[in-house]
């Protein structure tokens, strides 16, 4: 009886505790936050053309701008916060607008969200795996500026 008593103890003190940690995930993580400050940047090939892509974070807004050569095709800013949840770290964004490119000047409601996780100098962003997604996932990798040898004046303003 007191063994049967002692594992129900347990087992209740390890559910308050996981539901702890659950619910403290809603709330925006400062640390995750932090980490993910300033440039980082991507390259992948389209044709016969490479696309540079330059996220900048600026506190809690990212511009994205898409660039070949010098030239910037399209870029957008949405707000975003990231928090970490027992699903690994997530992304949300929301009030996209779009600074450059074909929708310039065109202000969205749309939202979103991805997984995404730190390594070093790596930002790896994995999309459509939140629950609800549909379509093929797919991974992005993006390095920090500062560590290929780029300043934040390689990035559009």
């Amino acid at each position: 009886m007191i063994r049967a008593a002692i594992f129900f103890a347990l087992c209740l003190q390890i559910s308050i505790e996981v539901q702890s940690k659950i619910a403290s995930a809603d709330e925006p993580t400062k640390d995750l936050l932090n980490a993910v400050q300033g440039s980082w940047q991507r390259t992948f090939k389209r044709g016969d053309s490479t696309i540079r892509v330059i996220k900048k974070i600026d506190e809690n807004w990212e511009t994205v701008s898409y660039m070949i050569g010098d030239d910037v095709v399209q870029s957008h800013r949405v707000e975003f916060d990231v928090r970490s949840t027992p699903l690994g770290n997530v992304f949300s964004s929301q009030r996209k607008e779009f600074l450059a490119g074909p929708n310039a000047g065109k202000k969205t409601s749309e939202t979103g969200s991805y997984l995404f996780k730190l390594e070093g100098n790596q930002w790896y962003e994995v999309h459509r795996m939140m629950p609800g997604d549909q379509g093929e996932p797919w991974i992005n990798v993006y390095t920090r500026s500062d560590s290929i040898g780029r300043s934040d004046q390689d990035s559009p303003k």
